[in-house]
């Protein structure tokens, strides 16, 4: 075996076991070790690229011959602790004995899935290191030997599986834990060839389909059966399972894929809402169509409206929440297909009218504006406040080392109009989420430091009134020299920085290209290698709480979150809006969330959409360590909670709507 330290760092690893092999190419030896503690060895992520790179390199088997993790930060013995309050951010984990079980978890998820089942386990350092008088880390003579003038103790016993007493931990389950896969028929071998394979269900728009899903025999990646995809015609399929009262925790998915070289996009996706393909294709065609009636309505029901938001279970409608007690029958709109092509079928769309609202969007938005500096006073550490439509009420966001909870409080005093508060307490700050394409990468270079650079997300592309082209991304990725990474011709385009927006309202610059030669087009990355055309755009007043929007940003790939706030107001000594925070944030800001979504610095600038309309620039986000790997395309990062998913339920990121560039005198450049 050859060890080394530092295993989450694969730049330590390239240049030690590269030098070393290719000078002694013909090293004997079987087995990489690598030492690793998050909080000092680099991110989780780190470690998995290093395991599969060093595995898939060398065709040898690694091992995580030393780790650990605190299940807490006191200290059992008086003599100090290697592990310290402060760690755990970094680490990635509560120093509790549930963020050590969540560590080995993850680590053993890891470990079991380097390719070619070349991990082949860890060893944990040091389990049963409790406080014992006289015990530490060394006899006297080793210390002697050793030439250590430190005075011995164990400062390790807040690492262990076992408490101070000697009482073995809830972590040290994970040990016997068998690792299950709830998917059952996995290799497609309990029927032979058929078009019905057991325990899965399969979707085909059209009857005639039927037969492009199914098993064959042999070139099976493993057993003899394979399941596949094919027909000589057009088809829209797909295979899935669904699963009910999952227990909480950590679990992953994976996928051996074949092709024939032709196809370059495979996508995964989890079902949401319980509902078949069809009824999710009739939503988003609602979605996409049904916005110019229900501007119509917000108008016809302007003098009472509180609240709009789109509801999906138990079934698809949309809320008009309205102040007094005047009732208003319910009823269906008729809607004019926009996406024949992906539906074909009648749109109609359920309309419930919900009266009693004591108070009306506008009193909502005016009251949040008018009494910003009371509500910053009365909750030190606000992040944001934002307008509950569902519940007419506003939310508070406040960064509180007590955790993530919820509260309801009595109304702040008698200047909020008795507006009612509730107050979402959180771990997570709220962060600009740039260090960043549109969705290409652009390297901002400080000439200040040519080794320092900043990594952002290009936006939409942008005209002026003379018809110039423009690029774009967020402001805060600074006016330094840039370089954007055209994906599909592998080349960087140099861009020259022309102005910047950035206020109380906008985070957004604009940069022009330096050669003639080099093309704006009217297209965005909305997946790896997938780009799409430009077609239109969605106005933030025609943005709805429960709309479905999507992002794709250079750290993160793409992922989808709903709307929660169509007017949200950032806060904060570090979150104010503009440079340095200089400019009090206005409530024109869109907040997305969702179990699904995810975002990370680096993704700030890029493009949120709905389809193949445009609706903003990713500005602003909550994030938890630990992140993706940096210079990273793929997008398999999926709902591990960067700044949201089912882990971070309090995440969230914020977009500028694209109204606040055609204010500016620009306009989105559309596909013909």
């Amino acid at each position: 075996m050859l060890h080394l330290d530092q295993g989450g760092k694969n730049q330590l690893y390239t240049w030690y076991f590269g030098g070393l092999l290719k000078e002694s190419p013909n090293l004997d030896f079987d087995v990489f070790g690598l030492s690793y503690y998050p909080m000092w060895h680099g991110t989780m992520e780190g470690l998995q690229y290093n395991l599969n790179y060093l595995a898939t390199t060398y065709n040898k088997e690694v091992c995580v011959v030393e780790t650990a993790y605190a299940w807490t930060t006191e200290d059992g013995d008086g003599e100090g602790n290697v592990f310290i309050s402060g760690d755990e951010e970094v680490g990635g984990y509560p120093a509790t004995v549930e963020g050590q079980f969540e560590f080995m978890n993850d680590l053993e998820s890891i470990i079991l899935n380097v390719p070619d089942d070349k991990g082949i386990g860890y060893f944990y350092w040091e389990p049963e290191w409790i406080p014992v008088e006289g015990g530490t880390y060394a006899t006297s003579a080793g210390v002697a030997y050793k030439n250590d003038t430190v005075t011995p103790s164990n400062t390790w016993d807040n690492m262990t599986l076992f408490n101070f007493q000697g009482n073995a931990l809830d972590s040290i389950k994970v040990l016997n834990k068998p690792c299950e896969n709830l998917l059952t028929n996995i290799s497609f071998e309990q029927n032979g060839i058929t078009i019905s394979p057991s325990g899965w269900n399969v979707w085909t728009s059209d009857s005639s389909d039927e037969n492009t899903v199914r098993t064959e025999y042999g070139d099976a990646y493993d057993g003899d059966y394979k399941l596949t995809f094919w027909d000589d015609k057009e088809y829209s399929c797909s295979v899935y399972k669904t699963y009910t009262n999952i227990p909480n925790g950590t679990y992953k998915f994976s996928i051996w894929a074949k092709t024939n070289g032709k196809q370059d996009v495979l996508q995964l996706y989890a079902k949401n809402y319980g509902v078949s393909e069809q009824e999710a294709l009739r939503r988003l065609a609602l979605q996409k169509s049904s916005y110019i009636k229900i501007d119509r309505l917000k108008k016809h029901f302007a003098s009472r409206l509180a609240g709009v938001y789109i509801e999906h279970l138990p079934t698809y409608r949309v809320v008009f929440y309205l102040t007094g007690d005047s009732p208003v029958s319910d009823f269906s709109l008729n809607i004019d297909n926009l996406s024949p092509n992906s539906y074909s079928g009648k749109l109609v769309l359920p309309v419930h009218i919900k009266t009693g609202a004591k108070f009306s969007k506008l009193e909502l938005i005016n009251t949040m504006n008018l009494y910003a500096s009371q509500l910053q006073n009365q909750f030190p550490g606000i992040q944001a406040v934002g307008l509950d439509e569902v519940n007419n009420k506003l939310d508070v966001i406040v960064k509180d080392s007590i955790g993530t909870q919820t509260r309801s409080i009595s109304p702040l005093n008698s200047t909020l109009n008795k507006i009612p508060l509730s107050v979402t307490y959180t771990d997570v700050p709220l962060n600009q989420a740039g260090d960043i394409r549109a969705s290409e990468t652009l390297l901002m270079k400080d000439t200040s430091n040519t080794q320092q650079y900043k990594v952002c997300t290009s936006g939409f592309n942008i005209k002026d009134s003379n018809n110039n082209l423009f690029s774009s991304t967020a402001a805060h990725c600074g006016n330094f020299n840039i370089s954007l990474t055209d994906r599909k011709n592998n080349i960087k385009i140099p861009l020259v920085y022309s102005k910047e927006y950035f206020d109380s309202s906008r985070d957004f610059q604009v940069m022009k290209r330096s050669s003639s030669n080099d093309k704006i087009l009217p297209e965005f990355f909305a997946m790896d290698n997938v780009s799409k055309k430009v077609t239109g755009r969605r106005h933030k007043d025609s943005t709805n709480v429960g709309d479905l929007v999507c992002h794709f940003g250079y750290t993160t790939g793409y992922s989808c979150g709903t709307v929660k706030d169509t007017n949200f107001k950032p806060y904060g000594n570090d979150n104010k809006c503009g440079p340095n925070g200089n400019s009090v944030c206005s409530s024109t800001w869109v907040k997305v969330s969702g179990n699904d979504l995810d975002c990370w610095g680096g993704d700030s600038g890029g493009p949120v959409f709905m389809g193949s309309t445009a609706v903003g620039l990713l500005s602003v986000a909550t994030y938890k360590f630990p992140a993706p790997k940096p210079q990273q395309w793929s997008s398999n990062l999926k709902g591990q909670g960067w700044c949201g998913g089912k882990s971070n339920p309090t995440g969230y990121f914020a977009y500028m709507s694209t109204d606040e560039i055609y204010n500016a005198g620009y306009s989105l450049i559309y596909a013909n």
